[in-house]
């Protein structure tokens, strides 16, 4: 009798066991779908939670990864709206063609939503694509342009604006040649043409060395490299300013600006008592496993906090 009391209450905890290994395995799945923006993903192990898994919602931890994942499709789900009614309300004409569709070819636009929520390619490279063109009127160019930044915004990590700066940069400076947002129709106002088409003309010359498409895929290599490999204590630094280290000198090491109190590659001097911290490899290497050099206009002032060059005092 004693025995058979042993095995049901083992078969019980193993099974209770079991059940809490398969919930925790369903709550990093969950987590995993959100922190990497998986919408699909997400939607997909919701949907099992109330159907085939629904024993799992008696474990609280199931329960509170389920709320913040379906919080996180809704939320999804409003941007895509937004993104959708944002592109449908873009203008359809580069030049002057009645054909709006060719036109939207021309700088392959049209290969980026094609229908639905269906999407075929980078924004990133449609902003390219305007910004070297010469066709039509550079005030229509300068608004398509301003629009499809604005529409960025809604995801940009997902379009790449998040590690693309000078898209963003180049942005404003067109809002700031036109006096503020440049609205559809007025590439046909007389008075704003004199004002503003040779200006944008030369502005849009004076980027053509820029590929915005180059630059966030070197900044986001650059980035998943150094999330990999880490920043490590080495030390901090003295009451005097200079550094107290575990081992050697690395070649680079970060601590905490005095003034700006934000971190900040250390040349001379830092905060007192700010911890110093270095990548396991030099920035040079980085930059060149990433196929970047510093001085290239794609990458000028727009690399990573991290890769940017100290002028030493």
């Amino acid at each position: 009798m004693s025995s058979a009391v042993a095995l049901i209450v083992g078969a019980v905890i193993v099974w209770f066991v079991l059940g809490q290994m398969k919930a925790g395995e369903f709550v990093k799945q969950l987590q995993a779908a959100v922190a990497q923006h998986q919408a699909r993903a997400a939607e997909q192990l919701i949907d099992r939670l109330h159907t085939s898994e629904k024993k799992l919602l008696s474990v609280g931890s199931v329960n509170a990864a389920l709320a913040n994942a379906e919080s996180f499709v809704t939320e999804q789900h409003a941007l895509l709206a937004n993104f959708e009614t944002s592109f449908a309300k873009l203008p359809t004409k580069l030049s002057g063609e009645p054909n709006g569709t060719a036109a939207f070819g021309s700088v392959g636009l049209g290969s980026v939503y094609t229908s639905g929520s269906s999407y075929g390619g980078s924004l990133l490279d449609v902003l390219d694509a305007i910004k070297d063109s010469r066709e039509g009127s550079p005030i229509f160019r300068a608004q398509l342009f301003c629009s499809l930044v604005e529409i960025m915004e809604f995801q940009p990590d997902a379009w790449g604006l998040s590690f693309c700066p000078a898209a963003r940069a180049d942005s404003k400076t067109i809002q700031s040649i036109a006096g503020g947002t440049i609205s559809s129709g007025d590439w046909l106002v007389p008075a704003k043409v004199a004002a503003w088409a040779a200006k944008l003309n030369q502005f849009f010359t004076s980027e053509k060395s820029v590929s915005y498409a180059k630059q966030a895929t070197a900044n986001l290599t650059l980035a998943q490299a150094a999330a990999k490999d880490g920043l490590h204590y080495i030390g901090f630094v003295g009451l005097d300013g200079k550094p107290i280290l575990t081992g050697d000198a690395p070649a680079e090491m970060w601590g905490y600006d005095p003034a700006s109190k934000q971190p900040v590659r250390y040349v001379s001097s830092a905060m007192p008592l700010s911890p110093l911290f270095a990548l396991p490899v030099s920035t040079a290497d980085y930059l060149t496993n990433a196929g970047v050099s510093s001085d290239a206009p794609s990458f000028a002032n727009a690399l990573p906090p991290l890769f940017r060059a100290t002028k030493k005092p």
